[in-house]
């Protein structure tokens, strides 16, 4: 999709890479000729400028397994290796997608989740990632769109059952708020 925003937008896009690199004052930094902000951004950015909000929303497992592939990727370019175990252990893993949309800092919870759940109201496109040409087609950009996983090179070793169960505990509220979201938005 980074491939289609690019191709559609030019210039006139401001790409935010991971939440911690957000700014305090994200207005200022992004340029005045940016029609479009994308990234991995918690919610709260129309506090400060006026914006229309779409998001993916992916399955948990699979965003969790992908999220894995990624930072090992990342570590591994450092020199460094991070088994699921050591990253399953990591907590900012768990619940990703609820403590996003909710806003919040800190440990997502069941208030957590109901705001996240508000939030979303707000949203002018929700789209799932298990169907990205029509999330696609709703914010103009071309199809079909090509799969890259920017993780592919990491490891893909099958995750065993007691980490998958494990996966799924740990994000039962990204559960919730998936299968919320399908019924709710129609994904």
């Amino acid at each position: 999709m980074q491939a289609a925003i690019k191709a559609r937008y030019g210039a006139r896009r401001f790409k935010v890479k991971i939440p911690e690199d957000l700014p305090s004052d994200l207005a200022a930094s992004i340029p005045l000729k940016a029609e479009i902000i994308y990234g991995h951004m918690p919610y709260g950015i129309h506090e400060t400028l006026p914006v229309r909000y779409a998001t993916v929303l992916r399955e948990p497992v699979s965003r969790s397994l992908s999220h894995y592939r990624a930072f090992s990727l990342q570590k591994a370019m450092r020199g460094f290796t991070v088994t699921l175990d050591d990253f399953l252990f990591n907590k900012s893993s768990y619940n990703l997608q609820t403590a996003i949309l909710s806003g919040l800092p800190g440990p997502p919870s069941a208030a957590t989740l109901a705001l996240a759940k508000k939030n979303l109201e707000t949203f002018e496109i929700v789209g799932f990632f298990d169907d990205l040409d029509a999330f696609a087609r709703r914010i103009d950009l071309p199809t079909p769109l090509p799969h890259i996983d920017n993780a592919s090179p990491a490891p893909r070793n099958d995750p065993t059952p007691e980490q998958l169960e494990r996966i799924r505990a740990r994000n039962a509220l990204d559960a919730e708020l998936y299968q919320w979201a399908k019924a709710r938005f129609g994904g």
